[in-house]
């Protein structure tokens, strides 16, 4: 206090803060979902993959070949530990058992998967002090929250994460922060994101977005290109942004991408995927005159446009 400069303080008195976290509450006053059924760093340690996964598995069965309930949900937060969702559904689904942590590791193991969860899972809990924020934020999928948002549980949950789970929800969390107008966030998530070749793309997607949410168009079409260079690993999601974003930028796309989203087309046929990319394709071929092949594309799915 007796030298020059800035000091802040809280208007919280920090001796009303809650010490037994199981009080905490969100903005709505609803209590906040433990913080044990988010603790995936706890699910697994630092022995080989298929270790811990043999040894979980081995003690799933009894000596009647029954299974065991606790035994069960082990073995999948074994699997999610290493960011294994769909394995974790599978195993969820041995025995059918309901609880509400099973409730919330079926939900966690579906956003890994990149699938929607029920509104009402985590409703009001991004606005919790805990790691549940992080679970949260990634049930968003794009609408708007139902609370004020708890950027800072959120980072410190995600920096918290195994590296295969990091990997697997950053690109998502990355795009999340960019849609509420957090670039700051977004950018500390992609700073972290390791792109591996199974989230190669999704990891294009959210540098893309990132770019494109502070002005650099050019970027955001460079973090593209670079997947799209390897069309092997390439998906119907990125290739439809990368043909947005080249529309508004005059871009002079090439029958070799036009040939990829034919590919891409045929492999999720009659998906929403499948038709949002024949959209972007159509508009592609119209912006660069290629009238006679969007004639013919358009011939082919008129039935099933708007």
């Amino acid at each position: 206090a007796d030298l020059p400069g800035i000091s802040a303080r809280t208007s919280v008195d920090v001796n009303t803060r809650p010490l037994d976290r199981n009080t905490l509450r969100t903005q709505t006053g609803r209590q906040c979902l433990p913080d044990a059924y988010f603790a995936v760093s706890d699910w697994g340690d630092d022995r080989a993959f298929s270790v811990q996964i043999d040894e979980a598995r081995a003690a799933a069965y009894d000596d009647r070949d029954q299974t065991d309930e606790v035994a069960i949900a082990t073995l999948a937060k074994r699997f999610l530990y290493f960011g294994f969702g769909q394995e974790a559904l599978h195993t969820l689904a041995l025995d059918n058992v309901q609880s509400q942590e099973r409730r919330y590791l079926t939900a966690i193991a579906r956003l890994m998967e990149g699938d929607r969860v029920q509104a009402n899972d985590f409703e009001g809990q991004i606005s919790c002090d805990a790691p549940v924020a992080l679970w949260a934020m990634l049930a968003l999928d794009g609408g708007p929250s139902d609370a004020v948002i708890e950027r800072n549980a959120i980072l410190i949950a995600f920096k918290a994460l195994p590296g295969p789970v990091r990997d697997v929800v950053a690109p998502r969390l990355a795009q999340a922060f960019v849609q509420v107008g957090d670039i700051d966030a977004s950018r500390q998530i992609l700073a972290r994101l390791q792109s591996s070749a199974s989230n190669l793309s999704d990891a294009a997607l959210a540098e893309s977005a990132f770019a494109e949410a502070v002005d650099d168009n050019a970027g955001a079409i460079d973090a593209l290109e670079t997947v799209l260079d390897d069309s092997a690993r390439a998906t119907p999601d990125l290739l439809r942004e990368y043909f947005e974003i080249g529309i508004r930028e005059g871009r002079n796309f090439t029958d070799e991408e036009f040939a990829l989203a034919d590919a891409l087309r045929f492999e999720v046929a009659g998906s929403p995927d499948a038709l949002a990319l024949t959209v972007a394709q159509l508009r592609a071929q119209i912006a660069v005159g290629q009238f006679s092949p969007a004639r013919a594309l358009l011939d082919q799915v008129a039935p099933i446009l708007e």
